[in-house]
């Protein structure tokens, strides 16, 4: 079965409970929850979500971008994604791999912060900042990871990895999937001729998502699958979140 997330951030109070709404109505099934430490946490205002089926996505920031963990702050930070997916009752909580530096010391860090919950998402060919990535990019990296993790399985990075590996991107997906047998995805557009993460609009992508729900589909038949957009938001509604969404089921 095919089912649909949306994502949101732990700020985006304003949105909690038309978030609510959808997921009632059968619009979306799931959320996926970026934990930002730039802004307190609010469980008053989370307790909106509660009850909705919710994966929590660790911070990218705050030095977490390059995965080396070292100090108070970044402790604490891992603390607060903790009770975030104890709170929801979360089952998964996604991680970025290093930019800077190489699986040995993606490993060690993650150590540091052991949870049967952590998933490690891969990652572009270069992040929004144009800097390359160098662990989780090749499948030969998310074929070891996923010796001892999960993979989060964002399909425009793939997009992107790809291009800068000079990979035809439907190969790369094809074998990655096939490979890692992933059963979260994200999804957003972009350009398939620059490795630069972008997370554009789905009918802004030059890349073929009918191809992509094709695969997408066709994995649901035999497990369920969950696709988490991770389009802009416009203005102060997630009606942008919705239109993305029907451009998908439409294709």
């Amino acid at each position: 079965m095919l089912r649909y997330g949306l994502k949101l951030w732990t700020q985006n109070h304003e949105l909690f409970g038309e978030a609510a709404g959808l997921v009632a109505g059968k619009r979306f099934d799931a959320i996926e929850l970026y934990n930002n430490p730039k802004v307190p946490l609010d469980f008053v205002e989370l307790a909106t979500l509660q009850g909705i089926v919710a994966s929590i996505h660790n911070p990218h920031s705050h030095g977490w971008h390059e995965f080396f963990l070292q100090n108070d702050e970044q402790a604490e930070q891992w603390k607060q994604t903790q009770q975030l997916a104890d709170f929801f009752g979360a089952q998964q909580i996604i991680v970025h791999p290093s930019r800077g530096h190489a699986l040995p010391d993606l490993f060690v860090n993650l150590e540091k912060i052991h949870d049967q919950r952590i998933i490690v998402e891969n990652m572009a060919g270069c992040d929004i900042d144009n800097q390359p990535m160098r662990a989780g990019q090749t499948l030969e990296d998310l074929e070891v990871i996923r010796k001892h993790y999960a993979i989060c399985f964002d399909l425009e990075k793939a997009v992107k990895a790809a291009v800068f590996q000079g990979l035809d991107y439907r190969n790369y997906i094809t074998k990655a999937i096939a490979s890692l047998q992933p059963d979260y995805f994200q999804l957003s557009g972009g350009d398939k001729d620059s490795p630069i993460d972008e997370h554009q609009n789905l009918w802004k992508a030059n890349f073929d998502i009918a191809w992509i729900k094709q695969q997408l589909v066709r994995e649901a038949l035999n497990r369920d699958i969950l696709l988490v957009l991770e389009t802009p938001k416009a203005g102060s509604t997630l009606e942008n979140d919705c239109k993305n969404l029907e451009f998908f089921k439409s294709v």
